[in-house]
């Protein structure tokens, strides 16, 4: 926009939303905004209190922590539980007021605030070399446990390196100092080190990336000597390993909010997410953890997986909701930009696009422009305009990272930026063809294949994924405007080096599946066999395609001209009505029909979706009972 949105404008729609979003209202218990405090009822376990909500996580007892009750104890327990659902910016608040009340040094204090260096699912990462400072003078000159120095070697193992070492490699030395952990832990007693592994865990895998099923399948211990070939299966991938550990931990803490967290991160993928949601433990974490509004967030990530767009929509509703009352209750406006929750905007957002309320999503996309979140921004405006499948005169900016030179400095921020400049030019381009417009398509045919050049040396995967962006925008636009077959040629290729990349992004993804783009093509050239058939292999690509708005509806209007051939064969008597299967493939189309029509139950009326469903409705009127 041309005018910076300011924060005390967005406030008003930002409370509204609050209150006008489906949310559950937990009961007040009273407390200070911020503090920790023993609570009758819960063992062991603490409150933190945001407001008029309180944020309650059991077992949280073994972390080394300071035996006796204190005001350091409590800051300290709420950060680990601040901690546990990546809410960063608090559990540093809490660890440094429990190093100042502390009388002498805490080092697990330290090394929760080390701690909130490493988030390795959000889109930053800060140089924290005080806190490296820190933890290994703690090491040298500190008296504590084995257990202790353990849990420090954790964050230290990660944050060693910065600027030096790659992240990938950063986060290998943390899964092996969580690993010796682990072993001096008894896991049965210990619920926290299981966690702090499985959180390496996941980070290293990175569940919903490119190359996530290599990575999965990666050895725990290839090592001939480690102490774990005993103990679990010799042959454990980190998967399973992954897996095995959670699963045990859960039997003994079946509320432990970080175990709950990290077991849906580790299901967050297609082929395990249906194992998640029938475990039911992404519920069991937003109860587990009900003030967090992460926590509330989370099921929507396996809900997505599925297609299930109402569990996108609620849950992320319910946590933007805690987000903005906690900054009300807590009067911290001016913090508004970095405690919002603009993670479950982003999901929300996509929610909203994938069920036709494109006004509900703008909105939302003109909130995170106010913020100047420009990656999120980036990232939503390219899933939200080819889906509106209008022109768009104006486009946000590409996202400019000072810091982001050089990949092996902070890798995923560099990966982050070149998404959303990914995402902006694929769609971009992918405009530029539909309306006509071969010099905007080129260019950005141009400006893909420049940012391949760039990331291959690095991210191979990633360069590859890039050039299948640049082969559908430039296939489109051969196809459209120069009626060249080579453009089809392209689009075929692209839909090859998705299926062999195994395309799996993590959330809501920044391109649409190459294979919904040829379905297109080839309904539009009269071939509506091969149209169905190349949408639902986006589903055996790993793409979860089928699942997406676009990608049903390309298969009902397949399915729907299908039998409209028939019938206009019939008519002509080159074939036989009642043949075999006839009625059934009726039927097939009338249940998508229904399916698609209660996905789009919400949707703005003059959605291009709405129009195309009118059309299809139309030619099965006849065949189907609504």
């Amino acid at each position: 926009r041309d005018q910076a949105v300011e924060m005390s404008d967005l406030m008003p729609v930002l409370v509204a939303l609050a209150f006008v979003a489906r949310a559950d209202f937990f009961q007040s218990r009273g407390g200070a905004v911020g503090r920790g405090r023993r609570v009758e009822g819960h063992g062991k376990g603490w409150q933190w209190h945001v407001g008029q909500e309180a944020l309650v996580f059991p077992n949280l007892t073994g972390v080394p922590a300071p035996p006796e009750e204190s005001e350091a104890r409590d800051h300290f327990e709420a950060g680990v539980g601040l901690l546990y659902s990546f809410l960063y910016p608090l559990a540093a608040e809490e660890f440094r007021t429990a190093i100042s009340a502390a009388n002498g040094s805490f080092p697990m204090a330290s090394w929760g605030l080390a701690m909130t260096c490493f988030q390795p699912l959000w889109m930053s990462e800060q140089f924290c070399a005080d806190h490296v400072s820190s933890l290994i003078l703690l090491l040298e000159n500190a008296e504590m446990s084995a257990v202790e120095r353990a849990y420090l070697h954790v964050p230290l193992a990660y944050l060693e390196g910065q600027g030096v070492v790659s992240r990938e490699e950063r986060k290998q030395h943390m899964l092996r100092a969580a690993l010796q952990l682990y072993q001096i832990r008894p896991e049965d007693k210990d619920p926290e080190s299981t966690g702090l592994l499985a959180l390496a865990i996941n980070s290293v895998i990175s569940p919903g990336e490119l190359g996530y099923a290599s990575r999965a399948q990666q050895l725990l211990l290839p090592e001939s000597s480690s102490p774990y070939r005993a103990h679990h299966d010799s042959n454990a991938t980190l998967f399973t390993f992954g897996k095995s550990i959670l699963a045990h931990a859960l039997d003994s803490h079946p509320r432990h909010p970080h175990l709950l967290h990290m077991w849906i991160h580790l299901l967050d993928s297609p082929g395990h997410a249906e194992e998640g949601v029938r475990l039911g433990r992404a519920d069991d974490y937003a109860v587990s953890a009900e003030g967090a509004w992460h926590a509330r967030h989370m099921p929507s990530h396996l809900a997505l997986r599925l297609g299930n767009w109402t569990g996108v929509v609620r849950p992320n509703l319910d946590a933007l909701s805690a987000s903005l009352r906690y900054i009300s209750s807590s009067q911290r406006f001016d913090d508004l930009p970095s405690l919002v929750d603009s993670h479950s905007m982003e999901f929300l957002h996509y929610g909203y696009v994938q069920t036709g309320q494109f006004e509900k999503a703008e909105s939302l996309l003109q909130q995170q422009i106010g913020f100047r979140h420009w990656t999120r921004v980036n990232l939503m405006a390219t899933r939200q305009y080819p889906a509106e499948s209008h022109w768009k005169d104006t486009w946000p900016a590409q996202v400019t990272c000072d810091t982001c030179s050089d990949p092996r400095n902070l890798d995923e921020m560099y990966l982050w930026s070149r998404r959303a400049n990914l995402g902006i030019s694929w769609a971009q381009g992918v405009a530029g063809a539909r309306w006509g417009n071969s010099s905007l398509a080129r260019s950005c045919a141009r400006e893909l294949r420049k940012m391949a050049e760039e990331v291959r040396p690095h991210f191979g995967l990633f360069s590859s994924y890039i050039e299948a962006a640049a082969l559908q925008v430039e296939g489109l636009r051969a196809y459209l405007s120069d009626g060249d077959s080579s453009g089809v040629e392209m689009i075929e290729k692209a839909v090859r080096m998705e299926a062999e990349l195994g395309k799996v992004p993590y959330g809501p993804p920044v391109v649409s599946p190459a294979s919904e783009l040829l379905g297109e093509i080839y309904l539009k050239d009269n071939k509506p066999d091969e149209a169905e058939k190349v949408v639902i292999s986006a589903v055996d690509n790993g793409t979860s395609g089928l699942k997406r708005t676009n990608a049903l509806l390309l298969v009902l209007e397949a399915k729907t001209a299908q039998l409209r051939l028939v019938e206009r064969l019939n008519s002509v008597g080159r074939a036989h009505h009642h043949h075999d299967g006839h009625d059934d493939n009726y039927k097939e189309a009338c249940d998508l029909m229904k399916q698609v029509r209660a996905q789009l139950a919400e949707a703005d009326e003059e959605c291009s979706w709405m129009a195309r469903i009118r059309i299809v409705q139309q030619a099965l009127t006849s065949h189907c009972s609504w």
